[in-house]
């Protein structure tokens, strides 16, 4: 891990949160809360740029929408990141193209998604 990273995110094995919680982390240039999902991939693409995640979010930061929370923006860059390296043969051995699969893989029955989607316009 790189200076300007902190151990105290999702797997480091230190500070731990619960699935479902946002861990918070102070910049000197903001404050970011996201889920440990997403500082992992963060902390991951950092790791393939050979950067630090306080890097990522400086650039992140430079160029959001003056609008944006930082937090949404690197929501949105993280999955950005990932989508654009995604191909055709990794979602086939992903399993994905199939809805059934994924409910399968969800740990969902399909009679309680039914119910849910039911009342809603498409």
């Amino acid at each position: 891990m790189k200076k300007g990273d902190n151990d105290n995110i999702a797997g480091s094995g230190k500070g731990k949160a619960k699935r479902g919680t946002k861990i918070q982390r102070k910049f000197a240039f903001g404050s970011v809360s996201l889920e440990p999902e997403i500082w992992l991939a963060l902390r991951e693409i950092a790791q393939r740029e050979q950067c630090t995640v306080r890097d990522l979010l400086a650039l992140i930061k430079l160029r959001k929408n003056e609008a944006t929370s930082l937090s949404a923006a690197a929501t949105v860059f993280t999955m950005m990141y990932f989508r654009s390296a995604a191909t055709e043969e990794g979602h086939r051995r992903a399993g994905h193209g199939n809805f059934d699969h994924m409910v399968k893989r969800a740990r969902a029955d399909r009679d309680d998604l039914a119910r849910l989607v039911s009342d809603e316009p498409e």
